[in-house]
């Protein structure tokens, strides 16, 4: 979004931008087309999230319906722009993009959108078909797509091509949202932090409980509540804002995790199957440290503005003698995984969260990390 003169966070040009594109008096289907008529501000929901890299966040709103249409406002170059509205709406944090999308029956459309000092243009568009020109469903792997200009055959392969220009993108949430009023005496604060933005004021329990007592499915498709007896839990600010990640550790072999609380939203960054994670406190590093039979390997993540980004790994196969390295997900040599790996603050300064199994073992985790059950939990989480 560049960042222009007159514009930063460290003024409120931006919110009061925003406050008088939004009471201008016209209608969000004035503003925004169609699929907001009928609708006032009032009725709609506002998430303030950080699409493209400057310290401004851009406003999305949704319609209160079941299917949901989005609108995008962003600022820039002191001029806010807007962006119409569909069904759906995906971003990865700081990227400058995010996809839209919707459809009818047996049909879908996306667009990926890029955010510059211009506004918000149109950049690549794909389709994916599910039923023939006779209208007969087509069989799953066979659906008929496109992507920037490339016919594709299945679903799959579609969003693989899309995903690789437009990232894997965080689905907004509806939930997740302020109303209007709050919107309105957010951006009336005289506050100058563009961090103002909803996360550090208790919000964060609330969707951690939310989190806590929904089912989940691991990788071998089995079902479970993340809140069973087996199911240990740790807050450990592992980043160097006002609002703790969320770590979990279970007994089942696919039970682990970090999350957290970012954007008015909760993000996992699930673990397959770990025997320790090593927190680096007010970092944002982590290692993950894991171990089969006849191999093992350590991955090193950072948590930066919402987003777990995998820095480096290496891999060991003990059975065949071979080891795997890599490097912002790319396979690398030894001597430049070392290189970046010699950069990260010391293992030795990590905090243990480990795997208790069978039953809890407080003494297996660090000092420091306060280790609870989920009745424990949910008893931090109401204070």
């Amino acid at each position: 979004a560049g960042d222009p003169a007159g514009s930063t966070a460290q003024d409120d040009s931006w919110k009061t931008a925003y406050k008088n594109f939004l009471e201008s008096g016209a209608t969000p289907a004035e503003l925004f087309g169609g699929g907001l008529e009928g609708y006032t501000f009032s009725e709609c929901k506002y998430s303030l999230i950080y699409i493209d890299s400057d310290d401004i966040p851009e406003i999305c709103l949704t319609t209160p319906q079941a299917y949901l249409n989005w609108s995008v406002l962003t600022y820039q170059s002191g001029q806010v722009y807007s962006w119409g509205w569909n069904k759906g709406v995906t971003y990865v944090p700081r990227s400058g993009k995010f996809v839209a999308s919707g459809g009818m029956m047996g049909h879908e459309d996306y667009t990926c959108y890029r955010i510059s000092t211009s506004g918000i243009i149109p950049w690549k568009e794909g389709y994916v078909n599910y039923v023939d020109d006779n209208l007969n469903d087509l069989e799953y792997g066979k659906e008929e797509c496109g992507w920037d200009g490339r016919e594709i055959i299945g679903r799959d392969n579609f969003l693989t091509a899309m995903k690789a220009d437009c990232g894997d993108g965080i689905e907004l949430d509806y939930d997740a949202g302020i109303n209007y009023s709050e919107l309105m005496a957010l951006l009336s604060t005289s506050d100058r932090s563009a961090e103002a933005v909803p996360g550090a004021d208790g919000k964060w329990k609330q969707a951690y409980r939310k989190f806590v007592d929904e089912k989940t499915t691991d990788v071998q498709g089995y079902t479970y509540y993340r809140h069973d007896e087996e199911t240990y839990f740790a807050l450990v600010y592992l980043d160097d804002d006002d609002v703790p990640e969320l770590l979990y550790s279970s007994s089942k072999d696919f039970g682990y995790g970090i999350c957290t609380y970012s954007n008015g939203k909760v993000t996992e960054m699930g673990i397959d199957s770990v025997d320790t994670i090593h927190v680096l406190p007010e970092t944002g590093y982590c290692y993950i440290e894991s171990a089969a039979h006849f191999s093992g390997g350590e991955t090193v993540y950072k948590l930066e503005k919402g987003v777990f980004k995998e820095i480096c790994r290496e891999y060991h196969y003990v059975d065949v003698g071979e080891d795997e390295y890599y490097v912002n997900g790319l396979e690398t040599t030894e001597s430049e995984y070392d290189s970046v790996h010699s950069r990260i603050p010391s293992y030795d300064r990590a905090m243990i969260f480990g795997s208790p199994y069978s039953e809890l073992n407080r003494m297996y985790f660090s000092d420091g990390i306060s280790v609870m059950t989920y009745v424990e939990l949910t008893e931090a989480l109401s204070k």
